[in-house]
């Protein structure tokens, strides 16, 4: 409404003028206001007002303040907006002016420069204008005088600014990208001094081996000229690394280089060198190209890594991911040092094509942890993993996420056996169950042993809820005619299996897939089975059972005791009345009734005493609490699907947020869609019926449903004992054996030299935090390398380039 009132009555801009601390308000709107959409609208009118605004009506008004822009030969920084000035020259003198301030709201001076970059172009647009018209000299100098002192401002302190992009999906440095684009539109109206900002101010350099194209290089700032002897993560000194910010410095650079021959020869021998491929080394083929265009296949803004489908591998894509975000797991596998059979002849390089399965997933985690590809492509793994046959999997086949899951587990703990840490899983996933028959004659009667297990499988068929599946999973079975050896003959007994021991990791599996005998075919259950953030396993362990029947068991005893009371009670009401029957008992004979009513049968007092199970160590409750961590999800029928997963990140220091892992595809998830993404059951759908033609609403099951939940025990409360609770996986790797003798396979991992061996971080990627322990070298190394290329691709391959 403001600049529509000017625009209609300019006389009125010198009432603006005058207003009492109007450049403060105007300078607050466009720079302080924490509303980003506030800022781009009141820039975006001051624009349109300086635009639009008739600069002839104010010409007269302007020749008393000219005594005030001598500045030529000033280095002074201060600038005066006069009353006198039209709109483009007083709002350019107050920016020029609050530069200083506009350095100090990084954050929100996008708006700021904006305008000021227009501001400068529509100034020497007028400039020019009144040149060829031949207006007031004396003004003219003025003001070009200024913008030329302001452009060496602007450049010294894009020279003085330090690294604040991290990353290519960092926020961009809107400083540096505002004073570049306000520097590029300067340059077009002023070549005189492109040479000048060239040479004396070194800009040219500073642009493209600073800004654009700064070389990797080592903590100590020394330039990476070989991968082989790197010791750390190189470090990036590229002041531009998001697009916003390479745009512009790319259109500072060419507007130095447009109409001006030295400087187009200075770009030009920095931009040869870019285009000649570097040899290979002594001995070694140059690696092949990987046409897969890197522009459009950013690294996701969660900073984690997708794994490529390559086929119908979505199953182990989605179940590898949860393996990769169990940080205890994730750092066993990454610190495990590489077998000898890795090694190549380039010192400090590994072979990514070794057919061994457990380096191939600890290629796998480092690059997903290291790696700046959008994805990482799984063929070693693939190739490495073998069916009963021997031969590499079939990546167009699709399996079962839960039979992938155990023979994969199956594999990896037979080539670590003779390790010492070849109880990872173990430690990670296992527990045991106890299988029991109990005889329904007497339940001290009983047999039970254990067994391992790394995932529950339970029924959910006509089951609502988790709660369901899983006391239909412990209630057991009644078996006739079982002979029962105390009891010497064949009795009713009950056949259970509850869980003895559990995991810090546990995984439940639901049996959502069964053979139909009637359709003679295999067939996927959509029914609906809710599940809860967090559990309590104890009521489905033997523990836990063993309390609920000796309760029952009290319970009945009460029963039958309560029973003769009442019937006494009853008879003493129907002999009220009578003296001698109702006469009160003296306090002997109460006494010894009171002594009669405690005393029982010492058999029967230890049989109500005693819990009929084995000796059973009890443990805290926070044991069996666990939280969910993870969700893996099939969406289709049992002919076709596909897997995905929801994953809580718990590394140490992060928000516990939720990401969902679809292959490629790495998303931010909200927890409160877990019910409409996993739960199943049926839903509403309306469809258009072109028979009737009409729309109609029918009910129709969902095709994506749970199939899988991780669940991680939830941390004990401080000064809570954790010995229950099995060790964290090891990381001392000894030389060891061949891990089997009946079937050739590859050798297991041995202890390297200290100097392979490095504490890295992964401090540069965003969304995963610095890994605790130590990295082989010769993997890192390779990662480095393959990020080196793929940087140099993504500038070749910049449009903007």
């Amino acid at each position: 409404l403001l600049m529509s009132t000017i625009l209609g009555q300019p006389h009125l801009m010198s009432v603006l003028y005058k207003y009492p601390a109007i450049d403060h308000l105007f300078v607050y709107l466009i720079l302080e206001v924490p509303d980003r959409k506030m800022r781009q609208i009141v820039a975006a009118g001051l624009h349109g007002l300086c635009a639009a605004y008739p600069t002839k009506d104010v010409a007269a008004n302007l020749t008393s303040a000219m005594s005030r822009l001598q500045l030529a030969s000033s280095s002074s920084t201060e600038v005066l907006a006069s009353p006198h000035d039209a709109p483009h020259v007083y709002f350019l003198k107050l920016l020029i002016d609050r530069l200083p301030l506009a350095t100090e709201h990084v954050y929100t001076c996008e708006g700021f420069f904006w305008l000021l970059e227009r501001l400068v172009d529509k100034t020497y647009v007028q400039l020019n204008i009144e040149a060829s018209e031949s207006s007031d000299p004396v003004r003219s100098e003025g003001l070009r005088a200024l913008l030329s002192d302001f452009l060496l401002r602007i450049v010294r302190l894009i020279k003085s600014l330090g690294v604040v992009e991290t990353h290519a999906l960092a926020s961009e440095d809107r400083l540096l990208a505002g004073l570049m684009s306000v520097a590029a539109a300067a340059l077009r109206f002023e070549p005189g001094m492109k040479r000048t900002i060239a040479e004396d101010l070194g800009m040219v350099d500073e642009l493209f081996d600073t800004c654009l194209f700064a070389p990797l290089t080592t903590t100590d700032g020394q330039i990476v000229e070989s991968f082989a002897s790197l010791v750390s993560t190189p470090v990036s000194r590229c002041k531009c690394k998001t697009r916003a910010s390479r745009r512009a410095a790319f259109k500072l650079l060419a507007e130095l280089a447009r109409d001006n021959l030295p400087n187009y020869e200075a770009v030009l021998r920095k931009l040869i060198p870019r285009h000649v491929p570097h040899a290979a080394d002594p001995g070694q083929p140059s690696p092949p190209p990987v046409w897969d265009h890197p522009i459009a296949a950013e690294k996701s803004t969660t900073g984690f890594v997708g794994l490529r489908n390559l086929g119908s591998t979505c199953y182990m894509n989605s179940l590898m991911q949860q393996f990769y975000m169990i940080p205890r797991l994730r750092q066993a596998i990454v610190s495990l040092p590489p077998p000898p059979s890795a090694a190549t002849g380039n010192a400090g390089v590994v072979d990514r094509e070794l057919d061994h399965l457990v380096f191939q997933i600890q290629l796998m985690f480092a690059s997903l942890l290291e790696s700046d590809r959008h994805s990482y492509d799984s063929t070693g793994f693939c190739s490495s993993y073998k069916d009963p046959e021997g031969n590499p999997i079939n990546v167009h086949l699709q399996q079962d996420a839960d039979e992938f899951f155990n023979i994969l587990c199956e594999r990896i703990e037979n080539q670590m056996k003779g390790s010492s840490s070849e109880k990872i899983l173990e430690q990670t996933f296992a527990g045991t169950l106890a299988q029991e028959l109990i005889c329904s004659e007497d339940k001290s009667h009983r047999s039970s042993t254990t067994q391992p297990f790394f995932t529950l499988s339970v029924d959910i068929k006509n089951k609502r809820t988790l709660t369901e599946a899983l006391e239909s999973y412990v209630a057991g079975e009644s078996i006739e005619g079982y002979h029962c050896e105390k009891c010497n003959r064949k009795v009713e007994t009950l056949k259970r299996t509850p869980i003895h021991t559990l995991g810090n990791t546990l995984i439940i599996h639901l049996k959502r897939f069964e053979f139909d005998f009637d359709l003679m075919q295999k067939v996927k259950l959509h029914d609906r089975l809710e599940f809860p953030m967090f559990i309590n396993m104890k009521p489905y362990s033997t523990e836990g059972i063993d309390q609920a029947d000796k309760e029952k068991e009290k319970e009945k005893e009460k029963t039958a005791q309560e029973g003769p009371k009442d019937a006494a009670e009853n008879s003493k009401i129907r002999t009220e009345g009578d003296p001698d029957e109702g006469a009160p008992l003296d306090r002997h004979e109460a006494d010894e009734g009171e002594e009669a009513e405690e005393s029982t049968d010492p058999d029967k007092a230890e049989a109500s005493d005693k819990v009929p199970t084995p000796d059973r160590e009890a443990k805290p409750d926070w044991y069996y609490e666990y939280t969910l961590v993870g969700v893996l999800v099939h969406s289709g029928t049992s002919d076709m699907g596909h897997y995905y997963s929801f994953i809580k990140d718990r590394e140490p220091g992060h928000k516990a947020e939720w990401y969902r892992f679809d292959d490629t595809n790495v998303t931010p998830f909200s927890v409160d869609d877990l019910e409409e993404e996993c739960f199943g059951g049926e839903h509403m759908v309306t469809t258009y019926d072109h028979i009737w033609r009409t729309h109609q609403t029918r009910s129709q099951p969902r095709l994506k449903n749970v199939y899988m939940l991780f669940y991680e025990r939830t941390p004990p409360p401080t000064g809570g004992d954790s010995s229950s609770i099995p060790p964290p996986p090891t990381t001392s790797y000894p030389s060891t054996t061949p891990a089997s003798t009946s079937a050739p396979s590859p050798a297991p991992m041995t202890t390297p030299p200290s100097s392979n061996v490095s504490l890295v971080g992964s401090s540069m990627h965003p969304g995963v935090a610095a890994i605790s322990g130590i990295i082989p070298l010769p993997i890192l190394r390779s990662i480095w390398e393959e990020n080196a290329r793929l940087s140099k691709d993504r500038q070749m391959l910049d449009p903007e380039y």
